[in-house]
């Protein structure tokens, strides 16, 4: 969880079941594994996360029951030449906190807060259907000048306003980490708040 600004914030919190865990990669002497994370949508249907979590926080729970998450939202360093680097997804939820829990509130099961500048001028379209889609991408600085690079896509009133921002505005940014399944796996950022601050 990255919090060193006023503008500089990266959280996700996440409750629900993990479905499968594999090996990734260790460093400094401890082991990471990729994690995929069934988070509740409504009563029927499920976003389906990636999640990279350290041995010692996997040792800490059951995870056959619902655990909730929290961390920070990480970007794939495509510059990067290091190994480790190649094998992490291109967006993740990277775990810092970790903890069983019985209680699932649907509302509350998904919940992302960021800030950081736009990189990307945002884009807009509309359907056929009259929706107006906004997307752009933010840049979060994590630490060890390194950027996070997040894709954030909305609609309706939060797409015409986004429409009026241009890169390099800072913003704060409310909403939901989500999948988006077309030829590949997306991972963004549903907004339902933004800000130009």
């Amino acid at each position: 969880m990255n919090n060193n600004n006023n503008y500089i914030i990266n959280y996700v919190g996440v409750t629900g079941k993990l479905t499968t865990i594999d090996f990734l990669y260790e460093e400094n002497h401890k082991k990471y594994y990729k994690a995929y994370m069934e988070v509740k949508k409504n009563d029927f249907q499920f976003n389906v996360l990636p999640i990279i979590i350290c041995e010692d926080l996997l040792a800490n729970i059951n995870t056959k029951k619902n655990i909730n998450i929290t961390g920070s939202i990480h970007s794939k360093n495509f510059k990067s030449s290091s190994l480790i680097e190649r094998l992490k997804p291109k967006t993740y939820i990277y775990a810092e906190k970790v903890k069983n829990t019985e209680k699932l509130i649907i509302r509350k099961a998904n919940i992302v807060s960021l800030k950081g500048t736009i990189w990307k001028n945002p884009s807009i379209k509309e359907l056929h259907t009259g929706l107006v889609i906004g997307s752009t991408i933010i840049k979060v600085y994590r630490e060890d000048n390194i950027d996070d690079h997040i894709r954030i896509i909305t609609y309706k009133e939060n797409a015409l306003y986004l429409e009026k921002l241009k890169k390099g505005d800072k913003v704060s940014v409310i909403g939901r980490f989500i999948h988006i399944k077309k030829k590949t796996d997306f991972y963004d950022v549903f907004a339902m708040v933004i800000e130009n601050k």
